[in-house]
Order: C-alpha cells, then structure tokens, then sequence
C-alpha cells in the first residue's frame, strides 16, 4: 500500500536564508530518499520565499557518489529555471576525486570552493544580472529614441518655418 501521508523518517537537510540566500547545510549520507526529500524541500522553499540565490553547501559530506552527485546538481539547475541562482560549495578533495575517477560531470552546476566563495560568486552574477539590465534599459531607450512618432515628423521643419515667420514679422517693412 502506496503511503499518502509524507515519511518522517527520512531525514532533512538544514536550509535558512543568509544575506537573501538560500543555504542548504548538508550534514547528513545522501540516500536516495534523503535526495527527494532535499529536492522537494529546497524548490519549495525557493518558491515559498521567493529568494533569487542559493548554495548548496556539501562541505561537511564525506562520502557521495556520482548519483547524489548528479541529483544536487540537477536540483540546482531546478532551482535556476525558477529563477534562483544556485551554486555548489565545498566539496572536498577526496570526494572530488571520487566523483571525476567514477565519471561524475564536473560541469553540470556551477560549484565553489566554499560557502564564503559562494557568497562572492553569487554577489559577482548579482552584479552582472544588474549591468546586463541596465543595458538592456538603455538598448531600449536609444531603440525608443530613435524611431519619430508620427505627431513628431515635420515638427522641426514647422518650428524653424514658426521662428522665420515670427522674424519675419518682426523686421519693419521699408
């Protein structure tokens, strides 16, 4: 029999919000179980919060196949489609060198060295994301700028024909 309501047995991953951030602190063996509840719960609280960044701190696991691996980083791309960007921290040494000898895709999300690298990286693409719309402002003004409505075309034409009639009725007739 299928259960409706949700296993409270399986464990959690900590997540809180940091400098509007959300963090994930995984602390605890990443079966596949404890993988669906971190993904339910992380896209959950990126929609319920309505936060635009999150890392996902690995920096206290010590063990993880290319599995886990693949689902963190499928749970961070989630996470972007909605809108949030989100980063990988903290893998360590022995677990990287894991992960790339058992064929892990090392370019599936974007990762850090550690959360305070995280912080940095997601400020960094903050910044970007604000240039990038300021030019697409001012793209669009100069685009707005430049095309004459039809109540502008002739007006300088029709200005300058006003200022030399009004000089013109101006000058004494001899």
């Amino acid at each position: 029999m299928e259960k409706l309501v949700p296993d409270d047995s399986v464990p959690r991953v900590s997540m809180q919000i940091v400098q509007n951030c959300l963090v994930l602190s995984v602390q605890i063996e990443l079966f596949d179980a404890t993988l669906m509840q971190l993904r339910t719960d992380f896209l959950d609280n990126i929609r319920t919060s309505g936060v635009r960044r999150a890392i996902i701190d690995l920096s206290a696991v010590e063990i993880m196949d290319p599995h886990a691996y693949g689902s963190i980083c499928d749970s961070a791309n989630m996470a972007k489609v909605m809108g949030a960007n989100t980063l990988i921290s903290g893998i360590r040494p022995g677990v990287a060198t894991a992960l790339v000898d058992l064929g892990a895709d090392a370019g599936r999300a974007e990762t850090t060295l550690n959360l305070e690298h995280g912080f940095l990286r997601l400020a960094e693409l903050a910044e970007i994301e604000r240039h990038d719309a300021d030019q697409a402002m001012e793209n669009s003004d100069v685009e707005e700028g430049s095309v004459e409505s039809p109540d502008m075309i002739g007006n300088e034409s029709d200005c300058a024909a006003t200022e030399l009639d009004a000089a013109v009725a101006r000058e004494p007739i001899p």
